[in-house]
């Protein structure tokens, strides 16, 4: 299951974290409603897929996009004097935050 996105028949540069790889897959004729979060195909099964489908995809996908508006709408971020993004732990198609970087947030004081 873990295996699918990072094949390369299925996936174009599947080593390389591509954040509009999906959008760009959208833009092709036929395609504007597939790719999607929380959709569900035999190439992408974060979700399961068809009658195995998760039924709270939806309510997940809404639920962290309203999460992560919040964060960006309350809070500033940065990374240490003098530091930068941290390198990131790839597993799979997975891509974890080094646990030992460090982010610095505050509350907006322009709220």
């Amino acid at each position: 299951m873990a295996i699918v996105p990072i094949q390369r028949e299925h996936t174009e540069n599947p080593d390389r974290f591509d954040g509009l790889r999906y959008y760009r897959k959208r833009l092709e004729p036929g395609q504007e409603h597939k790719h999607q979060f929380a959709t569900t195909d035999n190439h992408t099964l974060h979700f399961g897929h068809g009658k195995y489908g998760c039924p709270g995809r939806f309510m997940a996908s809404n639920t962290i996009k309203m999460i992560l508006g919040q964060l960006l709408l309350d809070y500033d971020f940065k990374f240490p004097e003098g530091q930068s993004r941290p390198q990131s732990l790839p597993a799979f198609e997975y891509s974890f935050p080094d646990p030992t970087g460090k982010v610095m947030f505050r509350e907006r004081r322009d709220l």
